[in-house]
């Protein structure tokens, strides 16, 4: 028996030899593999220049990206527009050469830019004044802040918030426009000077129905006079309404102390414990700073949320006025046992909200009085 007889003696069968140029040639295989890959390259490189516009082909390292620049092809504005000041990047203790970071204005502030004279509205700072601008088509600016400066803030982040906007505008040259900031949405003229820009937004098409509003509406308007030295000192919250919630009372017993410059709160769950307040002799209000919240963790029956809801009160107050509160004397006139202290929004724009605190007469200080024509009820604001 040879070997070719005996399949043990050679080993495993060998395939019978094929042509090369057959179909299932491995010769032909592998330059299929290779066409398509070369293919799948081919392709990969068309879709990316198609789907990803800006990155090269393969091999060619892409261009390095770059944020959307400004652009100052709108128009000036017309006189009589208004804007809105969204916030700022960079400011006065930044040390980024360029700040991408927004910081959110803390108060409500509107900008009336009409016949080269620029007004503030706001419900935070005691604004009594103007300045004037220039705005060219050619992106030049100039600013006089004027009266604007003596604005008087009292909350802590607004009055920072205030000082950027006025002493940004004040040193500026040149003014941008954009539709397509990279960090926020919508339309915006962008004032920048020594490391700082502000954001003041403009009305689009896509705005909320009422956006802007009216230029006035926000600022307090006089009221009830009294003498806000009588503030000073430690209060009761007898009443408290902010939008569609009424307290009669508070559960948890503690004083709201005004100092002359601030009210003092127990620690509440984002409001920190009070901020400083203004109250003029004829009425107008103005209290604290704005900014986000949170009411995670906040418990609805406790000292830190009831003092959250005393703040907000506080905060969207617009007008304040003091009530004697009288006892009648047999025949004779009344004497004052007290006070009722009124803040409320009555002039304000927000949801309606008010907040009465009550603090008893001190030595020397109450004093005969004539009586009320009706000597049960205690005059309460119309």
């Amino acid at each position: 028996m040879n070997a070719d007889a005996n399949p043990a003696a050679s080993g495993p069968p060998r395939r019978p030899p094929h042509d090369a140029g057959t179909a299932d040639s491995p010769g032909r295989g592998v330059w299929l593999i290779l066409a398509g890959l070369v293919g799948l390259i081919a392709l990969a490189t068309a879709l990316g220049t198609v789907l990803r516009p800006g990155v090269g082909p393969i091999g060619v390292p892409p261009a390095t990206p770059s944020l959307p620049a400004p652009v100052s092809s709108a128009p000036v504005p017309p006189d009589g527009l208004l804007t809105w000041y969204e916030g700022y990047r960079g400011g006065p203790t930044s040390t980024d050469p360029m700040p991408l970071s927004l910081h959110g204005a803390a108060l409500t502030l509107l900008i009336q830019m009409k016949d080269g004279v620029i007004g503030f509205d706001t419900p935070r700072c005691l604004v009594e004044g103007t300045g004037t601008y220039t705005m060219g088509d050619d992106g030049s600016w100039s600013f006089d802040p004027g009266a604007l400066t003596a604005a008087r803030c009292p909350g802590d982040e607004a009055a920072t918030s205030y000082r950027v906007l006025v002493d940004t505008l004040a040193h500026a040259t040149r003014w941008t426009f954009t539709d397509h900031d990279p960090s926020i949405l919508g339309s915006f003229y962008l004032v920048s000077a020594e490391g700082t820009t502000v954001l003041l937004r403009v009305a689009t098409d896509n705005s909320p129905a009422g956006f802007p509003p009216a230029f006035g509406s926000l600022a307090p308007q006089p009221w009830e006079s009294s003498d806000p030295s009588l503030l000073v000192g430690a209060w009761t919250v007898a009443n408290v309404q902010v939008g569609g919630a009424q307290y009669a009372g508070l559960l948890f017993d503690w004083d709201v102390v005004f100092t002359g410059t601030r009210v003092e709160l127990p620690t509440g769950c984002n409001t920190g414990t009070g901020d400083a307040y203004l109250a003029t002799d004829d009425g107008r209000w103005f209290y604290g700073s704005e900014g986000p919240e949170t009411l995670m963790l906040c418990d609805g029956a406790s000292p830190a949320a009831q003092s959250e809801m005393v703040h907000h009160a506080l905060l969207w107050g617009r007008n304040w006025a003091l009530f004697p509160v009288t006892t009648s004397m047999p025949d004779g006139p009344c004497t004052v046992e007290g006070y009722d202290l009124t803040i409320t929004s009555v002039h304000g724009v927000n949801l309606h909200s008010e907040i009465t605190l009550h603090r008893g007469a001190r030595p020397g200080e109450g004093g005969v009085v004539p009586c009320p024509s009706d000597p049960v009820a205690t005059p309460q604001p119309s």
